[in-house]
Order: structure tokens, then C-alpha cells, then sequence
């Protein structure tokens, strides 16, 4: 089975919890201490509060393949300080481990732009670890800039991250 991406359904909502808290697990761990991972696990991928994220405006795409879903791209308003009118904001997307590689990533990231386009958005932000070349270089590949750094708090450990925008 071919995979496909579909907006996330309300019983999708089990499933893709465990998904993000495994998938930021291990993009993450590596770097952080087991106390700061576990914190931001419980404090961001708790069921109530991705249950919250589910319920706005804003759109969750997930990506089924044969053994469930396999990856994950969250939409939602833009937080860059580098003023953009009109930009919405891509908050995440992950693949599990499994499903790296295969061009997966590119295809769910092309439909959160699309998203952004039939929306009438005319660019799309995202932030990205400093540390994470290969996110980096991949964004870049798909038309990305930076605009700026920002901080991003992992338990106790303040990190640097880059902002970037897509100009639609």
C-alpha cells in the first residue's frame, strides 16, 4: 500500500499522539537530558491538549501507509517576529524513522503549502533547531530562507533555532 495523506479525523487522535511523542523523542532525545525530554513530552503531547490543537481553524494532515500512520504535518498561525503579512505557520511535521527516506516528507510538506495556497496565505513560516542540519538543508532544498533566530525552551535547556519563511 501506497502511502496517503489525509486530514486528521477525531479517532485518529490516539494514534497520533503516540506518533508525535515517539517521533520528537527520537529526532531529540539524543541531545537533551531524559528529564528535560520527558517534561516536554508531558507538558506538549498530552491527549487534551493535541485534542485542543485538532479543534481550530487550522489544518493536520497525517500520512497513512500499510502499518498506520506514519508521519504528520501541523498547520497553524505564524509566530515569526520577522513581520510577514500573511504567513501561516508550518508547527510540525514528522515522519517516523521507518518512513524517512523514501520522499514522504517532501509530499507532506508540499501539502501544507498547498493548504496555505488554497487558503489564500502567501507564505508559509517554520522554526527549526540550529543543530538540525539535515531539517536545514532539506527546508532550504524546498525554497525556504532563514529571517531570524528564535529561542526554543526544552525543559530546563534554552536552544537556538532558526526561523525560516516560504514566500508563496
Amino acid at each position: 500500500m501506497s502511502p496517503f495523506i489525509r486530514a486528521a479525523k477525531p479517532s485518529d487522535l490516539s494514534a497520533l499522539v503516540a506518533l508525535m511523542r515517539n517521533t520528537f523523542e527520537a529526532t531529540y532525545a539524543y541531545a537533551n537530558t531524559a528529564e528535560d525530554m520527558q517534561d516536554y513530552l508531558d507538558t506538549h503531547f498530552r491527549t487534551e491538549i493535541i485534542a485542543q490543537e485538532l479543534d481550530t481553524d487550522f489544518p493536520c494532515f497525517v500520512m497513512e501507509a500499510e502499518a498506520g500512520l506514519v508521519g504528520y504535518l501541523m498547520m497553524g498561525p505564524s509566530e515569526l517576529e520577522t513581520p510577514f503579512e500573511g504567513a501561516v505557520e508550518l508547527k510540525r511535521i514528522y515522519l517516523d524513522h521507518a518512513a524517512k527516506g523514501k520522499g514522504w516528507g517532501k509530499a507532506l510538506l508540499q501539502k501544507g503549502i498547498e493548504w496555505a495556497r488554497s487558503e489564500g496565505y502567501t507564505g508559509v513560516s517554520l522554526c527549526v533547531w540550529q543543530q538540525n542540519l539535515k531539517a536545514i538543508a532539506f527546508y532550504q532544498s524546498q525554497g525556504f530562507q532563514v529571517v531570524e533566530e528564535r529561542k526554543f525552551i526544552l525543559g530546563q535547556d534554552v536552544q537556538d533555532d532558526f526561523g525560516m519563511i516560504l514566500k508563496l
